[in-house]
């Protein structure tokens, strides 16, 4: 499978709510990385391995309804590749139903994803769980 089918596959796993086929298709020692201060948001760090990964995305499970999960201008430029997505999400704090995009930087390594680094608007984010 290419890393376009991979992201492809892993994005269709994550909208669709699949958490285990996402969580297979990672490597074992798999990064995910929220670069950004925590005094900015709490949503912040890194999570390195798929149990950390997991227990991350369960914490954004109970703070968010994920309506919509849509990523779009897929870019793969050698073992790296970057994404657009647009999400719809309702606010287990707050209530609020709203739109934002992130953007993704996959990193791979012999065609297995080991790294994503993901950017939000911070201001937007914590507002809904700070």
């Amino acid at each position: 499978m290419s890393i376009r089918e991979s992201i492809e596959r892993i994005y269709a796993d994550y909208s669709e709510r699949n958490i285990e086929k996402v969580l297979d298709a990672l490597a074992d020692d798999f990064l995910f990385e929220w670069p950004y201060d925590q005094k900015v948001t709490k949503l912040s760090g890194s999570r390195r391995g798929k149990l950390e990964f997991a227990e991350q995305l369960k914490d954004l499970a109970s703070k968010f309804e994920f309506n919509s999960f849509r990523a779009s201008n897929i870019v793969v430029e050698g073992a790296r590749a970057a994404a657009q997505v647009r999400v719809n999400l309702t606010s287990s704090k707050t209530g609020d139903t709203f739109n934002t995009t992130l953007l993704h930087f996959w990193f791979f390594e012999n065609d297995i994803p080991v790294q994503l680094m993901e950017y939000m608007d911070t201001a937007l984010i914590s507002a809904q769980v700070d």
